[in-house]
């Protein structure tokens, strides 16, 4: 009796996945690359070597943050950072737009230093947004930290303590991290 039972359910298991619901979806439309930057889209993923942008038509832009350039070949998914919304991702697309036209745009936002130094604040915010290669910089206007996604990124969100007000800290990036710097907790 045992081995019929196991028979049968062994039947109805292979019976169901051969079925046509499994062929339709396996048979599902899979996403398709694209250089179009004119959206509209729908999500915007970030990831420590790129940003990936999508649309309602199952189209998406991958933007190389090493490579600076909008590309369909080996799209590089680690581990995903952020997921953002249609309303960030319009925003992401708008600031990735304008480094490829050259007409790169900056967003420059000041915050408290909660008296904590520029060191630990850059290294806390750096944190908070997964931003995990951190470095300085000495300029003739004082010291830099910035952080980035990975080492081999060509952008980076920026640190300052600011000229005018010590318990100030200037924090500058590339228009299309604007939703990351939205993620910092005061």
């Amino acid at each position: 009796m045992k081995p019929i039972n196991t028979l049968v359910v062994f039947s109805i298991f292979i019976f169901s996945a051969c079925s046509p619901m499994s062929m339709i979806n396996s048979n599902s439309q899979k996403l398709t690359c694209s250089s179009d930057i004119n959206g509209p889209f729908l999500t915007a993923e970030l990831y420590p070597e790129n940003i990936i942008l999508k649309t309602k038509t199952e189209q998406i832009l991958n933007y190389n943050t090493i490579e600076q350039s909008i590309s369909c070949e080996n799209i590089k998914t680690q581990k995903r950072l952020f997921k953002f919304s249609a309303k960030e991702a319009e925003v992401i697309a708008k600031g990735i737009k304008d480094a490829q036209t050259q007409q790169t745009k900056m967003i420059i936002r000041n915050y408290s230093s909660d008296d904590i130094g520029l060191s630990a604040f850059a290294e806390n915010k750096c944190k908070q947004v997964n931003f995990t290669f951190i470095f300085g910089l000495e300029t003739e206007n004082g010291p830099m930290i910035g952080c980035q996604t990975s080492r081999n990124t060509k952008s980076a969100i920026m640190f300052r303590q600011s000229d005018q007000n010590k318990d100030e800290i200037t924090v500058a990036a590339l228009s299309f991290y604007g939703p990351v710097l939205d993620q910092f907790n005061n």
